[in-house]
């Protein structure tokens, strides 16, 4: 699965999920709007996106996220 399939997958269950919540994986919440930045230039994520974009440790927990969470 190529990275941008796989960001679109993410997306389309985050936002069937009922949030529109995008979380960003990056050591510190003080990184995200960097992250995001790269990430849009890479053409990973829209500039529309960026509003949605939340550090993963402050997003909505699920599956995996919850499990990784709870470890910090």
């Amino acid at each position: 699965m190529t990275a941008q399939r796989s960001i679109d997958s993410r997306l389309r269950k985050l936002e069937a999920g009922g949030t529109r919540e995008i979380a960003i994986w990056c050591d510190e919440p003080s990184a995200v709007a960097a992250t995001v930045d790269e990430m849009i230039v890479e053409g990973e994520l829209r500039e529309i996106d960026r509003p949605h974009c939340v550090h993963w440790t402050v997003a909505r927990h699920s599956g995996h996220e919850r499990a990784l969470a709870e470890l910090t």
